[in-house]
């Protein structure tokens, strides 16, 4: 059995090389990142981006607060051009938290495009190769197993520590963060760039910078009633359960599947 011990790390070592190669980003192209839909995506991921995207309909009277802590539409969406901005008011044709907006799919298809062009310029993973370098993770620790089960004709230390070995590998593929060190480093310089003031009285595109940067702090000083209303500092959406207890089923818009 010892040849499939052998047969089973060289397979392992296969896989976890290919994880490797797969989490690999190109070098970072950018120092700092002030378009706020990109800079808040790479704070908070999809919710970042759908949030700042809810202040600056809020900001031009086009979204208001809605019933236990959602958004809603207030006003007509001419003169709307933003895709992201378009996606998250089609997002609320009913009421919605912003957990519910961020997974529509709608809104997915434009917060794919923004970790694109991110995962491009070095400070994001792509999505799909992070998946996939997970699935692999997943098959070296079962290979792993495997290995361990066929290694009895090894001595004790190797009998272990070659599996162990293994897993270990596996897991630091999966602990692998979506955000590339080069990313952390730019968000970090552009928040030292663009400081949170706690002034009221920004224009909207710096206080959506600013809320794209520095998250509550800064939504609390752009719209104070919209942030606690709307509950963009909620970490999970009412809107499900309210749909369910009125209806028995949630029925299956953009409040479902947050």
């Amino acid at each position: 059995m010892s040849w499939l011990a052998w047969t089973c790390s060289a397979a392992a070592v296969g896989l976890l090389a290919a994880a490797a190669v797969l989490l690999r980003a190109p070098r970072a192209s950018l120092d700092e990142v002030t378009d706020p839909y990109e800079a808040a995506y790479l704070r908070d991921g999809p919710r970042g981006a759908a949030t700042v995207a809810l202040l600056a309909l809020h900001l031009r009277g086009t979204v208001d607060a809605g019933p236990h802590g959602t958004a809603r539409i207030s006003g007509a969406m001419a003169g709307l051009s933003h895709p992201l901005q378009l996606a998250v008011y089609k997002a609320l044709y009913r009421p919605s938290g912003v957990n519910g907006v961020a997974a529509s799919r709608s809104v997915r298809r434009e917060t794919d495009a923004l970790r694109e062009r991110l995962a491009g310029a070095g400070l994001v993973r792509r999505g799909r190769g992070l998946r996939v370098a997970r699935a692999l993770a997943c098959a070296v620790a079962v290979v792993a197993a495997v290995a361990l089960v066929g290694a009895a004709a090894w001595g004790p230390v190797l009998r272990v520590a070659v599996p162990a070995a293994l897993v270990a590998g596996a897991c630091a593929v999966w602990a692998v963060p979506w955000r590339t060190g080069a990313g952390r480093r730019t968000l970090r310089r552009t928040r030292g760039r663009f400081p949170l003031t706690g002034s009221r009285s920004l224009s909207p595109e710096s206080a959506l910078l600013a809320a794209a940067l520095h998250g509550a702090p800064a939504l609390l000083a752009a719209a104070p009633h919209f942030t606690r209303d709307s509950g963009l500092l909620a970490g999970r959406d009412r809107t499900d359960s309210l749909y369910v207890s009125r209806s028995g089923t949630s029925g299956g818009g953009p409040g479902c599947g947050a």
